[in-house]
């Protein structure tokens, strides 16, 4: 055991002011973090809310809805409600004139492009019956088949065992990913190319949890000079 006086508590905050005192220092190959709203959200969401398939629900837009939702075949009814938040979300650019998307992690102020290349999206726990294991791989493949991510790899995490494949995959860094997830190894998880997290799920009460899962993105990495919250 040690006594009291040689207990010490070392936070984020202080290693980010030892940081900015020694920027050549042990702690100056840690990353700064970046936190961004996203512009256009609300706009886009509010566009969805007038959806008259969702007009008898008290409760409106939710994540969870929008990913919980089936229709009679077993799809996603709002499918293309996903397929256009999620493409808007990730890709460089959109319409004719190729300029960088407001919505687009690509036109985040100051963000480095290593913290652009290998993406969290932290999706919402499951409701009425179905769960993350349902419905995170059925995302998936409504992704793949709509070529949403354009040449990113799309890598799902609902289950324990896939963890070295992740890392493998990631860490070769042939081609960037998209992790989807709920919290699945967003909590210890060590695979320091991971560069910005999206959150499309509430907080909650949680910061505990929340620091858990920003920091996948702190670890040091080469050329990831800042990472990116959304």
């Amino acid at each position: 055991y040690f006594d009291s006086n040689e207990i010490g508590l070392f936070t984020w905050d202080d290693l980010c002011e030892e940081k900015r005192l020694d920027p050549q220092g042990p702690y100056g190959k840690y990353p700064d973090v970046n936190y961004y709203g996203l512009p256009d959200i609300k706009e886009t969401l509010l566009l969805y809310k007038k959806d008259h398939r969702w007009e008898d629900d008290i409760n409106g837009f939710t994540w969870k809805k929008l990913f919980t939702t089936y229709n009679e075949d077993g799809e996603f009814k709002y499918k293309d409600a996903i397929i256009y938040i999620l493409k808007r979300l990730v890709n460089r650019s959109i319409g004719f004139n190729s300029l960088p998307d407001g919505l687009s992690i690509h036109s985040a102020p100051n963000l480095c492009d290593e913290a652009k290349k290998h993406i969290i999206i932290r999706l919402p726990s499951g409701q009425n019956g179905t769960g993350v294991s349902d419905y995170i791989p059925k995302l998936k493949k409504l992704l793949e088949d709509n070529n949403v991510f354009d040449d990113r790899e799309i890598l799902e995490v609902y289950k324990d065992g896939n963890l070295g494949n992740i890392k493998e995959i990631i860490n070769e860094d042939k081609k960037q990913t998209i992790t989807l997830t709920c919290t699945k190894y967003l909590t210890g998880t060590d695979i320091p190319k991971w560069g910005s997290v999206i959150f499309l799920s509430p907080i909650g009460n949680s910061i505990k949890l929340y620091e858990q899962i920003v920091g996948r993105i702190k670890r040091p990495s080469e050329g990831k000079i800042n990472c990116g919250v959304f």
